[in-house]
C-alpha cells in the first residue's frame, strides 16, 4: 500500500514538473488597432505598423482625432497576458509601454506611439 501511494505521489509530482516545461514562451503583440466601434471620436478604423525587431508599434490618427482617450483592441499570443489590459481606455499622448507575459513567465515590452495628423 505504501509503495502504491509513493508511486501515485511521484507520478503527480512528475506531471506537475512537466506542465512547467510545456508552458509557452510566446509573448507577441500580433495586432494593435483602434476600432470605430470602441472609439466614438473615430470615423475609420486605425491600423498599426509593428516593428518586431524594435518592439515598436505606431499608429497614425486621422486629422482632428485626439490621442488622449483611445481604447485599443489588442491581439496577443495564445496563452499570454498583457498590461495594460486590452480594451482599456488610455491617454496615448506621450506613448505607452505594454508588457506581454508568456505562460512561462518571460516578458516582452512594446512601446506604442500614436501620431496625430495635422
Amino acid at each position: 500500500m505504501k509503495k502504491a501511494l509513493f508511486l501515485f505521489l511521484l507520478a503527480i509530482l512528475l506531471m506537475a514538473c512537466n506542465n512547467d516545461e510545456d508552458a509557452s514562451n510566446q509573448k507577441s503583440i500580433l495586432r494593435f488597432e483602434f476600432l470605430v466601434v470602441d472609439n466614438n471620436t473615430l470615423t475609420e478604423n486605425v491600423w498599426s505598423s509593428i516593428d518586431r525587431e524594435l518592439n515598436l508599434i505606431e499608429l497614425k490618427l486621422p486629422a482632428g482625432v485626439s490621442p488622449s482617450e483611445l481604447k485599443p483592441t489588442i491581439i496577443i499570443s495564445e496563452g499570454a497576458t498583457i498590461q495594460p489590459r486590452n480594451k482599456l481606455k488610455m491617454d496615448f499622448t506621450n506613448g505607452i509601454q505594454y508588457t506581454v507575459t508568456a505562460e512561462n513567465g518571460s516578458v516582452k515590452r512594446y512601446m506604442v506611439n500614436v501620431i496625430e495628423s495635422n
